[in-house]
């Protein structure tokens, strides 16, 4: 926005540069452009106000062009289509309002809250390129057609606390910088979430009242973990539907370490302790065979190294080997001459008795059958993460 702007300290000056018309498909609507805004405005303008400078004006439409608004914007319900291109908002409150026409925000910015509790967008809204700077929360609010989020960015979180989307949400290209939050929103249409930037971000631990737990979503803006792990596993879901795999792992990823977080909260607070302690040694698992699902070179690193492992303790249980910490008494002979035999157990099934020669103790067929489960499984990983392009 340039910094050339006309400052308009009252609705009376704000008429005087009421004299600009634009075309507007159809219809011959009414302008503003070029002007810094210092006063509270009520929007939209009264009608006769907008007939008496332009009489030949066809709707009570607007457009805002490159122009800054220092003050509050309050919107009223109504049936008109605001257009705001290229504009500046320090407060807006459209609480409790419906809005039957369209409402564009292209390009715009947005400095501080944007009051939208229980408003209802009848048409289109758009809020193609534009830039949320404060936490924002659309509670309650009712997008009965298409909402727009193309290209925005929010630089705080971003929450949508019982929102509707009846028919599409678009998020092509949308960027956010700290959290996103969709898990409480009602998805009765759908969700285009293509080129979508989302990285894991700070969420609220521990348990929560009612009241804190509405405040937080509410009015603070902030999201408890529960609710991050419920929105990665939400776009997961959206992305498989869209057979887009490759981003799918990378939420089921994000999920699953939230999971990871929340199994270990839950355990500092004496919830099910062991059974939690279960579910996180399987994500642990999970995790370093091949990052849920991501890295086939994981799943190759560990199966290598979990057979080295139950390999070695198999040889250690023979009479012709033992362990030592002595350097000393290493030997690269040893080592060698045991090669084969790693290779040989590496594969799941390979004999019990390729090792009889070494006289094998009762312990060997146990680090030998354990063997065989961890190496089946780094396996299967290493096989689940070569699957991801499928």
């Amino acid at each position: 926005m340039t910094d050339e702007l006309l400052k308009i300290k009252s609705i009376e000056e704000l008429v005087l540069q009421l004299n600009t018309q634009r075309q507007v498909g159809n219809k011959l609507v009414g302008q503003l452009e070029h002007l810094d805004i210092d006063f509270d405005i009520n929007l939209p303008l009264a009608k006769q106000t907008v007939k008496n400078r332009l009489p030949a004006a066809s709707s009570n439409d607007f457009v805002f062009l490159n122009c800054r608004f220092t003050k509050t914007v309050t919107f009223k319900s109504s049936h008109i289509n605001f257009y705001f291109l290229n504009c500046t908002f320090h407060d807006i409150n459209a609480n409790d309002k419906e809005f039957i026409g369209k409402v564009r925000f292209r390009e715009c910015e947005f400095k501080s809250e944007v009051l939208l509790d229980n408003a209802s967008f009848r048409e289109l809204v758009d809020f193609w390129h534009s830039k949320f700077y404060k936490k924002t929360i659309f509670h309650k609010v009712d997008f009965d057609k298409t909402v727009v989020f193309s290209g925005s960015t929010f630089y705080e979180n971003v929450l949508f606390t019982y929102t509707l989307f009846a028919k599409l949400g678009i998020f092509r290209g949308t960027v956010c910088k700290k959290g996103y939050d969709i898990s409480l929103a009602i998805l009765e249409g759908n969700l285009s979430m293509f080129d979508f930037e989302l990285k894991d971000f700070d969420v609220v631990m521990g348990p929560l009242e009612e009241m804190e737990y509405e405040s937080l979503v509410h009015d603070k803006g902030d999201i408890p973990i529960k609710n991050k792990r419920e929105t990665f596993r939400i776009l997961k879901n959206i992305f498989e539907k869209n057979s887009d795999h490759i981003i799918s792992l990378y939420y089921r990823r994000l999920e699953l370490s939230t999971y990871d977080v929340l199994l270990k909260d839950k355990i500092n607070q004496k919830i099910k302790p062991w059974t939690n302690r279960l579910n996180r040694a399987i994500l642990w698992l999970n995790y370093n065979s091949n990052i849920h699902g991501t890295s086939f070179f994981r799943g190759l690193i560990f199966t290598g190294c979990i057979g080295w492992l139950f390999f070695y303790f198999s040889l250690i249980a023979t009479s012709d080997y033992y362990m030592t910490f002595n350097p000393c008494n290493w030997s690269l002979k040893a080592l060698t001459d045991s090669l084969k035999y790693y290779f040989i157990s590496i594969s799941p099934v390979h004999k019990h008795t390729y090792m009889d020669e070494l006289g094998p103790t009762w312990s060997f067929y146990l680090a030998d059958f354990m063997g065989r489960i961890f190496v089946s499984y780094g396996i299967y990983q290493t096989v689940q993460a070569f699957r991801k392009f499928r």
